[in-house]
C-alpha cells in the first residue's frame, strides 16, 4: 500500500518539476500507555459482577520524508493516539473485592468480567441499622496489586445500584431493608424478654410487632441503658402488617453488678413510623442455682446443595459449679425433621463436650433462602443455636443453551489459566466448568465438546 501511494506521488512530482526528490510515507508510533477500566457492578443472590478490562494506546504520527532520510522530523499531516496491542508483559492480577463491612473476596475474571461470590449474611448489622445507609452505600474497592497495569478503584453506589442491592440481600436473607413507599405508615409496639446465659450476661430476646395499616420498614431496636452496654443496633428490615419480628442478643452486667434491678432501654424505629420504647428490668444474678450449657456450634461447610450431607460440630459447656445430668441434643433441619435426640448424660462442672453429628439437605431447598440447622439442648429445650448454611447458587457465567462450543472451549481455556496461575483451586474450577458445560447449546454429537471431567 505503501509502496504504490510512493510511486503515485513521485510521478506526478516528475511530471510537474522533473527534479523533485523522491518522498515516501512513514508511520511511527510512541511509548503505549496502559489503562484500566472498571465499571459500574450488578448484584445477584450469588454475589457481585463488575467489567474490568485494560487498554493500551499510543500516539501516532504520519508524515512525508524524502526516501534517503525515512527518519526525518517533517511537520506530521497525521497525529492522533490509537489503541494498539499491548506488550508482552502487560497482564491484570489477582483481582479482590474489598467491602464497606471489612471482607475481602477473590473473585474470578472471565471475559472481562469480575465474578465475585458473597454470602450476603455476612452484611454487618449496623451497616443495615444505619437509616441513610450511608455507609454500606460507599468504600467498594475493587483492587489488582500484583499485575501492570495495577488496580485500585474505589465506587460508591448510585441509587438504583443501592436499591439492587438491598433487593438481593432480602431474597438472600429473608429481611427487606428497602425505603417506604411514599404515603405508607404503620404503628409498633415493642415487647422484651431476656434469660440469664452465664454469669454476668443475659440473653434478651426483643419482639417487634406492627399494628398499622402498611407494612414497617427499615425497623430498628436500639439497646442501651445499662451500664457498661455500648448502644447496639439489632435491624429487622420490614414488618408485614399484622407481623412480629424478633431479634436478640447477650448483654453484659459486668458493669451493673452493684445494681439491683439493672434497666434495658429498648428503642425502635422505623423509616415511615413513630418510634416507641420499651424498658426491661435485667437481674443481675441467675434466677435458678443452675445456669443452662453453653452451645457453640459450626460447619464446614460454606455451602449446600439438596441432597448432600453436612458436618456439624459443637462444643457443649458446664458453666456451674456442679455437674449437669441427663443431658440430651439434636441436630435437625426443622420441626419435621425425624432426627431422635442423642443421650450425652453427665457432664462435669466447668467440663467442655464435644458433640457432632450430620444433617441431609432437604431435596425440595432452593437458593432463595439458607438451609437453617437447629442444635437444641434438651427437653424441653434449655440452649439452642441455629447454624445458616447458604445454598449453592449458580454463578451466572452463561446463559444456559445459549454457549457455542467455540465460546465453551474460549472460556474452558480462560478458567484453566487462572486454575494454573494459582487464582482458583482444582474445585472451584470443577463447579464454573459444569456450569458452562450446561450451558451449551445442543448440537450434533460430534461437534460437542468434550465434557468436563
Amino acid at each position: 500500500m505503501k509502496r504504490a501511494h510512493t510511486v503515485a506521488v513521485v510521478i506526478g512530482l516528475a511530471w510537474l518539476g522533473g527534479c523533485v526528490a523522491e518522498t515516501t510515507f512513514v508511520r511511527t508510533e510512541g511509548a503505549v500507555a496502559v489503562t484500566s477500566e472498571v465499571g459500574r457492578p450488578g448484584f445477584e443472590v450469588s454475589g457481585m459482577q463488575v467489567n474490568v478490562a485494560m487498554a493500551c494506546r499510543a500516539p501516532v504520527e504520519e508524515r512525508w520524508c524524502p526516501t534517503s532520510e525515512p527518519h526525518c522530523q517533517a511537520a506530521p499531516v497525521v497525529a492522533t493516539t490509537e489503541s494498539v496491542a499491548c506488550p508482552k508483559d502487560v497482564a491484570l492480577g489477582t483481582l479482590s473485592l474489598h467491602t464497606p463491612w471489612g471482607q475481602t473476596y477473590v473473585g474470578i475474571l472471565v471475559d472481562d468480567v469480575f465474578h465475585v461470590d458473597i454470602n450476603w449474611r455476612d452484611v454487618k448489622g449496623d451497616l443495615l441499622a444505619d437509616p441513610n445507609l450511608a455507609a454500606l452505600r460507599s468504600n467498594w474497592l475493587v483492587q489488582a496489586t500484583d499485575g501492570k497495569p495495577r488496580i485500585n478503584y474505589r465506587m460508591d453506589l448510585l441509587d438504583n445500584e443501592l436499591r439492587d442491592l438491598l433487593a438481593v440481600i432480602a431474597k438472600a436473607t429473608g429481611r427487606d431493608y428497602r425505603e417506604a413507599p411514599a404515603g405508607e405508615r404503620a404503628q409498633l409496639t415493642v415487647s422484651v424478654t431476656s434469660q440469664p446465659v452465664a454469669n454476668q450476661r443475659v440473653h434478651v430476646v426483643v419482639m417487634v410487632t406492627n399494628r398499622g395499616p402498611s407494612s414497617a420498614y427499615r425497623v430498628v431496636a436500639q439497646l442501651g441503658g445499662v451500664p457498661g452496654l455500648k448502644p447496639t443496633k439489632l435491624p429487622l428490615g420490614r414488618i408485614e402488617v399484622g407481623g412480629t419480628e424478633k431479634t436478640g442478643a447477650e448483654v453484659p452486667l459486668a458493669g451493673a453488678s452493684n445494681a439491683s434491678d439493672p434497666q434495658l432501654t429498648v428503642d425502635v424505629t422505623a423509616s415511615n413510623a413513630p418510634a416507641v420504647s420499651a424498658k426491661h428490668g435485667l437481674p443481675v444474678k441467675p434466677k435458678s442455682d443452675l445456669l443452662p450449657p453453653q452451645l457453640a456450634c459450626s460447619s464446614s461447610a460454606t455451602q449446600a446443595a439438596p441432597g448432600q450431607q453436612i458436618p456439624i460440630e459443637c462444643l457443649l459447656d458446664n458453666p456451674n459449679d456442679g455437674p449437669l445430668r441427663g443431658v440430651t441434643y439434636r441436630i435437625s433441619t426443622g420441626p419435621t425433621d425425624p432426627t431422635p435426640p442423642v443421650q450425652v448424660g453427665r457432664i462435669e462442672p466447668h467440663e467442655q463436650h464435644k458433640l457432632a453429628g450430620e444433617v441431609t439437605v432437604p431435596a425440595g431447598a432452593t437458593s432463595d433462602a439458607p438451609l437453617m440447622v437447629a442444635v437444641t439442648i434438651g427437653d424441653p429445650v434449655i440452649a439452642q443455636q441455629e447454624i445458616s448454611i447458604p445454598i449453592v447458587q449458580p454463578h451466572k457465567l452463561c446463559n444456559q443453551g445459549q454457549l457455542t462450543v467455540a465460546d465453551y472451549e474460549r472460556k474452558r481455556k480462560r478458567l484453566d489459566e487462572e486454575r494454573i496461575a494459582g487464582r482458583i483451586s482444582q474445585a472451584k474450577f470443577n463447579d464454573y466448568l459444569a456450569e458452562l458445560w450446561s450451558c451449551v447449546r445442543q448440537s450434533p454429537a460430534h461437534l460437542q465438546p468434550a465434557p468436563p471431567p
